[in-house]
């Protein structure tokens, strides 16, 4: 809101993705601008261990939560500025989301599916990857020289998804068991009584 309301950049015109000026790199890349999301993430997990939620009332809340997300993105995020929307506005459902996914219920089971949980395991590869490799995938033509342009930016967005699962499956995955290898905790023996002799 205050990078909104007083313009630090003097930009010509709102921020948006692409805007690269000081402050707003400040804003999306300074680890003190999350510090309020990582200590909401820390209560919603002492939530989570106090709140005793039927499966009915996580359905509810999860239901709620995603209807009210797809109709921001569908009707809302147009009207409001970049600057804001990168700014946690949307917090709070997404930790109602995130409450009601944390225990059994229809919603959650959707989630659960092996499909959507190979991919929930790309996300942060997909959250690293998504933005530069579309960009690229565009700078250079490449629906265009592949004949599928008709077919963009979905098969973009497929290209993105098998990038990310692959950066997974071939490259996270391989370095995290060779690094566990070499630092990780020594196995654990299980004592065997002494015998007497």
């Amino acid at each position: 809101t205050w990078y909104h309301l007083t313009n630090p950049d003097h930009l010509p015109g709102p921020a948006d993705r692409f805007t690269g000026a000081f402050w707003i790199r400040a804003l999306k890349y300074c680890p003190l601008a999350y510090v309020c999301t990582f200590l909401v993430g820390q209560t919603l997990a002492r939530l989570h261990a106090i709140l005793h939620l039927t499966p009915r009332q996580r359905a509810l809340m999860a239901t709620f939560a995603l209807a009210a997300i797809l109709l921001f993105f569908y009707r809302g995020a147009p009207h409001v500025p970049y600057v804001i929307i990168h700014g946690a506005l949307l917090l709070p459902l997404f930790c109602l989301l995130v409450l009601g996914l944390a225990g059994p219920n229809p919603v959650a089971s959707v989630f659960a599916l092996r499909p959507l949980v190979v991919f929930g395991e790309a996300t942060f590869a997909l959250y690293l990857l998504h933005f530069n490799v579309f960009e690229l995938i565009h700078q250079y033509h490449l629906p265009e020289h592949l004949h599928v342009t008709q077919f963009d930016p979905w098969i973009s967005y497929l290209a993105i998804l098998a990038l990310a699962y692959g950066t997974v499956r071939f490259v996270e995955k391989p370095a995290r068991r060779l690094i566990l290898s070499f630092f990780g905790r020594p196995s654990t023996r299980l004592a065997t009584p002494a015998t007497s002799a």
